[in-house]
């Protein structure tokens, strides 16, 4: 080797270096693509080694699916602009099979403009980047809400802002109808490429409505570049044009809230609207989270308990706590009222102080059930300070009992696996309640060891129906029945309830359940007017 040519590649490692420390292989790519250099563990992620390299494209190292993603690089990044990390499917697979992936950054240095430096080191699994994409590689709507849930958390936790990127191409759509089906297809493709650069962690965009685009980018993503690579692949029949919405609520509850609606406006109305209809939101919301912490200081709610009494005898199992909060009628109001606000999990530990020292006016004998959202369970703080709060209430061991509600938004199954052993630990029973769609509950009982299962009221009053729903909630019964698991039907109450609200065929399976006795007994702030027990519902 020569000097210059030995002083020359000293210089690219310097360069490569300093641009991505820390990386495990580095590389880099003229405009064909073609690697002119390489440096690192090639092995690891494509296979060859560091001598084999050279004679490879990059495109020899990316799975076919991302190669819109390599072209929308090599096109849009200038000389100094760097592309941070974004995941990548890598061609070679494990050996089992499984399809590899890696994190690829790249950087333009302004000392060679015409080659391309560019890094894959191990992929951090996210919850955003690895959602599915359509054939186009854009997100599904529905997909998108989900992703941006997890994005606006996870920015809130890097002490970020996230901002909502609202993206019109006028006359788009028109133009790929021109074009041949293939090359439509194409140029979707590379559009979905080119804004996924741009977007959160490489989460990728969402199409809203016709010529109607979404995003969501970190706070200190360039203006400009959403635009610039968008026309980029639109062409010059098409003019762009984006707005952002830095999205600042209080809490990611509200902002999601406030981005759901705005995307619901962009689609029927255009970016002003939607602007105007998530300034709304945070508006309202913020005025909601006022109420509500004033109802929490001054303690304006009532905690009502409802007994859960079986057919047989009239016997009392156990008390429901119910809740009433600043005049809101309704369980489903408080809930929402909380979700909206982000004040579940405070509100739900004021709650239990609450009914703690309730327990300790009533007869020794009374058991009592606290509802707590699947969104507190599955955080391992919250049980910490739940349990926290049971130790100093002593005699609530063996006569507590937690019903798990919203299951809907069970994420982290195992979380909640956790948190039902640390809570049996403590003695206290878990009801899993809310159940209204068989399948996805179902799973839930097979996975999680419960004591209860509790079945809605709509899901009981639906059994009047075909025959097949008689079968089920009669299957449902035994199953439960077999795996020691009580079950709690909520809407019947008295046996007259009964003949009324079952069928015939379907009231032996309902029969041996404990039915929900819905009378208020009382309502105190900080106990009861006297003791309560079973006697009483005599």
């Amino acid at each position: 080797m020569s000097k210059s040519a030995a002083s020359e590649s000293t210089q690219k490692i310097q360069l490569l270096g300093l641009a991505f420390a820390g990386s495990e292989f580095m590389f880099e790519v003229d405009m064909e693509g073609q690697i002119q250099f390489a440096l690192g563990s090639s092995h690891q992620f494509t296979g060859f080694y560091l001598k084999e390299i050279s004679a490879k494209s990059w495109f020899d190292l990316i799975a076919p699916d991302d190669h819109p993603l390599l072209l929308a690089l090599s096109s849009g990044l200038k000389p100094g602009e760097r592309q941070p990390s974004i995941r990548v499917t890598l061609r070679r697979n494990h050996e089992d099979g499984a399809a590899r992936h890696a994190s690829l950054s790249a950087i333009r240095l302004p000392q060679t403009p015409l080659r391309l430096s560019c890094a894959l080191t191990t992929c951090v699994e996210t919850r955003f980047a690895a959602s599915p994409r359509e054939e186009t590689g854009l997100l599904a709507t529905d997909t998108f809400v989900d992703v941006s849930q997890a994005i606006i958390r996870d920015a809130t936790d890097a002490g970020q802002l996230a901002r909502l990127t609202l993206v019109q191409l006028e006359g788009f759509e028109t133009a790929l109808n021109a074009m041949p089906r293939e090359d439509a297809i194409a140029v979707r493709k590379d559009l979905s490429a080119a804004l996924r650069l741009e977007s959160y962690g490489g989460a990728g965009a969402t199409k809203v409505a016709t010529d109607r685009y979404a995003l969501l980018r970190s706070e200190n993503s360039a203006a400009n570049r959403v635009i610039e690579h968008s026309q980029r692949v639109c062409g010059p029949s098409v003019k762009p044009t984006s707005q952002d919405v830095r999205l600042v609520g209080e809490n990611v509850q509200q902002n999601v809230l406030a981005l759901n609606t705005a995307l619901n406006s962009f689609r029927e109305e255009g970016p002003e609207a939607a602007i105007a209809s998530f300034e709304g939101v945070l508006r309202d919301t913020s005025q909601a989270a006022a109420l509500f912490r004033d109802a929490l200081q001054c303690r304006r709610f009532e905690l009502v308990f409802q007994p859960i009494v079986s057919l047989h005898g009239n016997v009392a199992h156990h008390f429901e706590s119910v809740v009433q909060v600043g005049g809101q009628e309704g369980e489903a109001e408080v809930s929402r009222l909380m979700h909206e606000t982000a004040y579940i999990l405070d509100f739900e530990l004021a709650i239990t102080r609450i009914v703690l020292r309730s327990m300790a006016q009533m007869a020794k004998n009374t058991r009592i059930a606290i509802s707590l959202s699947a969104r507190s369970i599955q955080r391992a703080d919250f049980i910490g300070a739940f349990l926290g709060l049971v130790a100093a209430a002593p005699t609530a061991k063996g006569r507590l009992i937690v019903e798990i509600k919203d299951i809907q938004e069970i994420v982290e199954l195992g979380g909640v696996k956790s948190a039902i052993q640390r809570l049996h630990e403590e003695n206290l029973k878990v009801c899993l309640r809310d159940f209204r769609r068989l399948a996805p509950t179902l799973d839930y009982v097979r996975h999680l060891d419960i004591d209860y299962l509790k079945l809605g009221v709509n899901f009981v009053r639906d059994s009047r129906g075909q025959a097949k729903d008689h079968v089920l909630v009669r299957h449902v019964a035994a199953l439960c029945r077999d795996l020691k698991i009580a079950t709690i039907a909520e809407g019947i109450e008295t046996g007259g309830e009964l003949e009324k609200t079952v069928p015939p065929e379907n009231r032996e399976a309902f029969r041996w359940l404990l039915e929900e006795f819905r009378v208020s007994l009382f309502a105190q702030e900080l106990g009861t007017a006297e003791p309560v027990s079973a006697k009483r519902l005599d």
